[in-house]
């Protein structure tokens, strides 16, 4: 079963996520707060995870959450497929998403249309990895 993680604080938000996710056939966590996040990201195996930009309060510079993730192993980081919700970015933006090692953001205008947006996303990124992913697999890399 496919897993994903949403991180926002905003209940509301949290739920419809957790809902459009679940429809699309995923297995939801949602985490509770900045050290439940930290905890998940750590134990759990996620497909996708959704990351709010100014989650508690903290900005692109100072997310503590976004820079656990872009630190994880290699191995453990192309695994998963990570956006950034934010209300100053433009979705699908590459250019950003890539400057931040991330794979796609989204704006937080957009979160009705997350469906459409994630699986164009994870399409996009799919076929960018491909080749990098037969190449490992053929060298026997996990």
């Amino acid at each position: 079963m496919k897993t994903a993680l949403v991180i926002y604080d905003n209940e509301e938000v949290q739920e419809t996520l957790r809902e459009k996710l679940t429809n699309m056939g995923y297995k939801v966590s949602l985490a509770l707060n900045v050290r439940d996040a930290a905890k998940q990201l750590k134990f759990g195996t996620f497909q996708v995870v959704l990351l709010q930009e100014d989650y508690y309060g903290a900005n692109i510079r100072s997310n503590q959450l976004l820079k656990a993730i872009t630190n994880l192993e290699v191995r453990v980081r192309h695994r998963m497929f990570i956006a950034l919700i934010g209300p100053e970015f433009t979705s699908l933006d590459d250019l950003v998403a890539f400057s931040l090692s991330l794979d796609t953001v989204i704006n937080t205008k957009d979160l009705d249309d997350i469906e459409r947006i994630l699986i164009s996303a994870t399409e996009h990124v799919a076929k960018f990895f491909s080749t990098y992913n037969e190449l490992r697999a053929q060298r026997g890399i996990e």
